[in-house]
């Protein structure tokens, strides 16, 4: 763990971290040292650059850093496009996810946070070995990834899915701290605990990677809950935001941004409060996909038991989203759903370190106002280049 302000923290500090996640610090010796000697000298600009190359030989390519506009690193996975091929049974896809597809375009690559986010100077950075930020507000979770630049964003909820979708097609049980240190299922498997409750980023065991290897996004299960962003309730009614949109920092998340949009029964755009927009409704034990206006209730189940009303066939974007199951059969430890269908709530992903159970890679709590003053969640920032953008072939 870092010992002074993060602001302060050196750069052969943060190799060192990401070593000890990595279990390999022979692998960067020489540039450990190059990084010392140049921070001796001054030379912060070149020592960035040591550090991104060093991060880049520790994972063989799969990792690097990002600074930015503020000159703070953050330790990144570099995501290729999720396809088609990458969705489990249930899913029809052809080509790139959704999360992939901005103006008319398909991204090669996604960077996101290897870590959930610690604050430096009011802003959300990706840093090995480091207490996750407490951030109560969705407001606050925003504001603290936009101030980093164009091209970031909270981790979008479709973004969130394709990875989800992809582990499991692979067959991958994500698990984490979700009973204070430990994962619920597997007493053996912990990280180095924080007073609060939550372990130092990359500090439990690998299963705690969505990829099973130290390289990977750790903690999308367990530790904190995620403010996630283009997605929302407002009286039960489901409403997104493209990425496009996201990834100006002049975007507007307010409550009454015209960038939200609701969806038809086919799943196409529709105006918020038209006729048969898709609405979540429930109660103690279930929640439904309907088109009727829900009565205010608390929705609570299995992500596995969301349901869909009779006669309404569940567009296939939800599923894409991660908002509705992609098949039967799943299994409870996916995580739990929480609805709530009156006024605005904000998305909550992952589970925390006191969620036990309810935790899981599709567990969704959206039961929050974007000004809740909830202890247990943080944020993962997430970048795109403009470079990535492709035509489609």
């Amino acid at each position: 763990m870092y010992g002074k302000s993060l602001r302060e923290i050196s750069f052969s500090q943060i190799l060192i971290n990401e070593c000890r996640v990595s279990g390999c610090p022979e692998k960067v010796s020489d540039e450990l040292e190059e990084l010392r000697g140049l921070e001796d000298n001054g030379k912060t600009e070149q020592a960035g650059s040591v550090l991104k190359k060093a991060v880049e030989k520790l994972s063989g390519g799969t990792n690097t850093v990002l600074f930015d506009a503020g000159g703070l690193p953050s330790v990144m996975v570099i995501v290729p496009a999720v396809t088609g091929a990458d969705m489990p049974e249930g899913i029809q896809l052809q080509g790139a996810h959704p999360a992939f597809r901005v103006g008319g375009k398909i991204l090669r690559r996604i960077y996101v946070s290897k870590y959930l986010n610690c604050l430096a100077d009011g802003r959300a950075v990706s840093l090995p070995m480091s207490e996750p930020a407490g951030i109560p507000c969705f407001d606050d979770a925003v504001k603290s990834v936009k101030g980093k630049g164009a091209g970031w964003m909270p981790m979008p909820v479709s973004l969130r899915a394709a990875i989800s979708l992809q582990c499991l097609k692979n067959g991958r049980e994500v698990t984490g701290n979700t009973d204070r240190g430990r994962d619920y299922y597997h007493h053996e498997e912990t990280g180095i605990r924080t007073q609060s409750g939550s372990v130092l980023t990359g500090s439990g065991p690998v299963p705690w990677t969505h990829n099973g290897r130290t390289d990977g996004i750790w903690d999308l299960v367990g530790n904190l809950n995620e403010w996630d962003s283009g997605f929302r309730l407002a009286d039960g009614e489901l409403q997104l935001m493209d990425t496009e949109a996201m990834t100006d920092p002049a975007c507007d998340y307010s409550r009454d941004s015209a960038l939200w949009y609701a969806l038809d029964p086919e799943g196409r755009k529709a105006l918020p409060g038209t006729r048969e927009t898709l609405h979540f409704t429930g109660g103690d034990g279930w929640v439904r996909l309907t088109t009727g206006i829900p009565e205010p209730a608390t929705g609570n189940c299995a992500f596995s038991n969301v349901g869909a009303e009779p006669g309404l066939k569940v567009p296939e974007i939800l599923k894409l989203a991660g908002l509705m199951p992609p098949g039967n059969g799943l299994s409870e430890r996916l995580g739990w759903r929480w609805i709530r269908t009156e006024g605005e709530a904000m998305p909550l992903s992952g589970g925390a370190f006191l969620i036990t159970y309810h935790s899981g890679l599709f567990f969704m709590g959206v039961t929050k106002p974007r000004d809740a003053a909830y202890r247990l969640s943080g944020v993962r920032s997430v970048f795109i280049s403009a470079e990535d953008a492709q035509e489609e072939e």
